[in-house]
């Protein structure tokens, strides 16, 4: 992260990351309905507080009321310090993709979120 941070999103990485055993890879393709089952787990390991949650959020920029009930749901987590340093992670690990073509998209939405977090206009613009 100490590379990634300034790469991706034009600030320094945070001195101390607070982590947990998480997914890793968590978006609705890895969920199913009732009963609710977490699946795609060979990512699953350690990862600063508040990634899976800060992922899961990202992955739903496409659908605005999507996103604002992850974001309502995981208020907890990513209004804390620790869980925005891991939102801050997740939108490096998308960025970096983005930049490479993929999350087409919701490129458009990832750079203005990350924006709206850091109060930085991401580096690297996603491809097109």
């Amino acid at each position: 992260m100490r590379r990634s941070f300034p790469l991706s999103l034009g600030i320094d990485a945070p001195d101390r990351i607070e982590r947990a055993t998480g997914h890793a890879g968590l978006h609705r393709a890895n969920l199913t309905g009732t009963p609710l089952t977490v699946m795609d787990r060979e990512r699953r390991g350690s990862v600063p507080v508040g990634f899976d949650a800060g992922l899961l959020h990202a992955y739903s920029l496409r659908v605005p009321d999507a996103a604002a009930r992850v974001r309502a749901g995981f208020s907890h987590v990513l209004g804390s310090p620790a869980g925005r340093i891991g939102e801050l992670a997740a939108f490096c690990e998308m960025l970096q993709s983005a930049a490479r073509g993929e999350y087409a998209g919701i490129a458009d939405a990832l750079m203005a979120r990350a924006q709206a977090q850091t109060g930085r206009r991401p580096p690297v613009p996603p491809q097109r």
